[in-house]
């Protein structure tokens, strides 16, 4: 199955065996597709044959969010440790001026020969200082940066091959590792919404009406003019219409798998280093279904 939508000229594959849900049934329960692996959409970017592998589910959502915190812990413990110690140092050096005058070995010896409590803690916090920026600069250099749209990656077609031969012809690239920390978690905020509503699959409209939920969205939204219940009750209407299972696992749909792929592609056409919020919102924009028809009726 291969598609090929107008506005990007970016082309789609999915799995024949699972039709891009990633799983298969298998008695009375469903399993990942072994003829994807869960690899079930792809999408021809730049020369790149992208898809959706980071998995979301609550222990993985619960993991993530665990690990944000720690790290964010971590860092401000660092971070304020460094700040008493730098206050300790400026306090050390305003008692050398009004004790001594203006010598330069007296003051190297001020600060290296004589010993104390507060010159300790600030030698101390001059180390974890830079062990804070090391952590930090490391943190920002393990997203993955969005390949810049050269005029050679603007050109690539894909090549003529069917879905199945393409985990073993070509690199397949995870797509996540390129999204911000800020949209992995509208990600995940989308797919909570729609367990809550007890959706088989997650879809387009679940991660609108997410957006429209989110305080940093929300800024956006009111720029654009998309503000007030009015608005709010259409995609709550929208929802309401939408099936209830809550016999089986909340998954996402091909369309959403195919949705976040976009993104990518808005962040690789406008040269963006990351993918975030705003990607996934000019997402849905692109991507034909309800939420998009909401969004156009606003124009």
């Amino acid at each position: 199955m291969e598609e090929k939508p107008e506005k990007t000229g970016i082309y789609f594959q999915t799995c024949q065996q699972c039709g891009g849900d990633g799983l298969i049934s298998q008695g009375q329960r469903q399993i990942v597709c072994p003829a994807c692996r869960d690899r079930s959409v792809v999408s021809f970017v730049g020369g790149d044959f992208l898809y959706w592998g980071k998995r979301i589910d609550n222990v993985s959502i619960f993991q993530n969010r665990l690990h944000k915190t720690i790290r964010q812990v971590i860092n401000a413990v660092l971070i304020v440790f460094g700040l008493i110690g730098l206050i300790l140092g400026l306090l050390e050096f305003y008692r050398y001026f009004q004790q001594y005058t203006i010598d330069i070995g007296q003051l190297i010896k001020h600060f290296f020969g004589e010993t104390s409590i507060s010159k300790t803690i600030f030698w101390i916090s001059l180390l974890t200082d830079i062990y804070a920026y090391f952590r930090m600069e490391q943190e920002t250099r393990i997203k993955k940066e969005v390949k810049k749209p050269t005029a050679a990656a603007l050109r690539s077609v894909p090549p003529d091959v069917p879905f199945s031969e393409i985990p073993s012809k070509f690199k397949l690239v995870e797509a996540s590792q390129f999204f911000s920390d800020e949209a992995i978690d509208l990600v995940q905020d989308t797919w909570l919404f729609a367990q809550k509503r007890k959706s088989g699959q997650v879809i387009p409209l679940h991660l609108l009406a997410t957006m429209l939920n989110d305080k940093n969205m929300r800024i956006i939204f009111t720029r654009l003019g998309i503000t007030g219940e009015v608005y709010s009750s259409k995609v709550a209407n929208a929802l309401s219409r939408q099936p209830v299972d809550a016999s089986s696992k909340t998954t996402f749909s091909v369309d959403f798998r195919k949705l976040l792929l976009f993104a990518y592609i808005e962040a690789f056409l406008n040269n963006r280093k990351r993918v975030d919020a705003p990607q996934l919102f000019l997402a849905i924009f692109k991507f034909e279904g309800i939420a998009q028809e909401l969004l156009l009726d606003l124009e």
